[in-house]
């Protein structure tokens, strides 16, 4: 399985837990799409932090950004592949 889908951080996490963890091909994929995930959660908060928590509509009315909620979804989908595979982050 090729890593360079995989933002930096995200690939470095990938090498770092299957050193730590023996994974089957069906839970690589488990692995792969929650760094996936992980990796859309942060381009999220990067736009977020860059553009604000609001944004203005048409009418110029203040919205809560839209990819807030992309964000909380990613980060709840990362979340619940490493509790599907029973892995625990390692300590930095």
């Amino acid at each position: 399985m090729k890593t360079a889908m995989f933002s930096r951080n995200s690939t470095a996490l990938w090498d770092k837990l299957r050193g730590e963890y023996v994974l089957n091909r069906a839970q690589l994929e488990v692995l792969a799409a929650g760094l996936e995930a992980r990796d859309r959660a942060m381009e999220c908060r990067a736009r977020i932090d860059a553009e604000g928590l609001t944004v203005e509509n048409q009418r110029g009315d203040l919205r809560p950004h839209p990819l807030l909620s992309v964000e909380r979804d990613s980060r709840a989908a990362f979340v619940h592949a490493l509790q599907r595979l029973g892995l625990h982050l390692p300590a930095e």
